[in-house]
This record gives C-alpha cells, structure tokens and sequence, in this order.
C-alpha cells in the first residue's frame, strides 16, 4: 500500500473508503463551507491508516509529505494545511492559509516547512506554530535561489524576497 492520492465522487464514497478494510482513519476538512471534492490517502507504516480530505474544490490537487522522522504527515489542500502526527494517530491542527495552495517550498528543515499560497508564503512547525508569513498580491510563480532565499513573484511583476529561516525581507 502506498500513499497514493485518490479521489472520490462524494461525501458517502470517501466515508465508505475509510471504513472499508477496518483501518484506522480521520478525515481533515470536515469543516468545509461547500464541499465538492472528496480524496483519500493510504498511509503505510507500523500503523497503517487513512486520511480523508474534503475540499472546497480549488482546483488544484491536494500534496502531502512526511517528516524527516515520519511522525508527521503534512498535507496542503484548499486554502490549509493538515498537519497529521502519526505516532498518536491524530491530527494536530489544520491551519488557514491568507489564499489557495500551491505547493511546499520546503519540504523538511528541522524546525518546520514552507509552504507556498495564492497570496505569499508561511513557514510553520510540524506542531503547527507559525514562524513566519509573507503577504504578497496574487502570485504569479516563486523559486528558491541559493537554498536561503524565497523569491515571490507578484502578477504586476514585483518580486519580494525572503530569507527562508526567518522571513526577513531583502532590501
């Protein structure tokens, strides 16, 4: 079994999913304002469980990584991230975002990650403790240059850069 992403029709194909084959399962999301995508990851390990996730239905794919240590599942979706401790098989905290998102920046340092959204960039711990936001305008892309810095780049063509361990803001 791997953690494969799948994708189901409704609220009822993602509950049956998670029951079926008597795993151990919670789902993030519940608190969705108008739910209209339903997805399920498998999670191997010792204690091999699921995760359900009901979006709002953004547009763009859910993405999840695990710790370096695989104690935490981190998973970005809608305008959040889920952050899922794996040892206690409960999830921590689902944490808003400013905007939509996008995709991690970094994955794995020791003392959080970055994640990256329609309106800047977060980076929090894996107990979910923010350390840093930038907000921006609408973003139109973002690069890491010289693993140090974060590059934001806005839709009017301004880019803001950031120091990617503390978010301090480059001149």
């Amino acid at each position: 079994m791997d953690n494969k992403l799948t994708k189901l029709d409704s609220k009822a194909a993602l509950h049956k999913y998670l029951t079926d084959g008597g795993l151990s399962y919670l789902v993030l999301g519940s608190g969705s304002e108008a739910p209209r995508e339903f997805y399920a990851v498998d999670f191997p390990g010792p204690r091999t469980f699921r995760i359900g996730l009901i979006a709002n239905g953004s547009g763009i794919q859910p993405s999840f990584f695990y710790s370096s240590n695989k104690q935490y599942w981190v998973i970005g979706f809608d305008a959040r991230i889920g952050i899922v401790d794996t040892n206690a098989m409960r999830s921590i905290a689902e944490i808003p975002l400013d905007g939509v998102f996008f995709e991690f920046a970094v994955c794995d340092s020791e003392d959080g990650f970055v994640a990256v959204h329609e309106l800047g960039a977060v980076k929090l711990s894996f107990l979910g403790a923010r350390k840093w936001s930038i907000s921006t305008d609408i973003l139109e892309s973002w690069r890491i240059e010289s693993d140090d810095k974060l590059t934001l780049r806005q839709q009017d063509g301004k880019e803001i850069v950031a120091d990617l361990n503390s978010g301090k803001l480059f001149a």
